[in-house]
């Protein structure tokens, strides 16, 4: 068994929401070596302007906590899409 180890997390703010509001979250994934980075992109169903932007850093690990490579099939199908700058981290 294989599960995802976060090694590093960040969040830029940068405009309010408020409870109730509905928000909506695009994600991209890449590859560097062991580890795959996440991007994550918040905005409300009202608006296109940007409230959050992140990233988080995963590494696959085993049980014993040991990093570990991923299946070829993950690998695979990660290469079949291409990375594609949507939008700046920290923007």
């Amino acid at each position: 068994d294989v599960a995802l180890a976060v090694i590093e997390s960040r969040i830029f703010h940068y405009k309010t929401c408020a409870f109730g509001d509905e928000l909506v979250i695009q994600m991209q994934v890449k590859r560097e070596g062991l580890k795959l980075i996440f991007r994550y992109s918040v905005h409300t169903t009202t608006s296109d302007a940007m409230i959050a932007s992140g990233e988080t850093v995963h590494v696959p690990i085993n049980k014993a906590l040991r990093p570990v490579r991923l299946l070829p099939k993950f690998v695979q199908a990660m290469e079949k899409e291409q990375w594609i700058e949507t939008w700046p981290l920290n923007s």
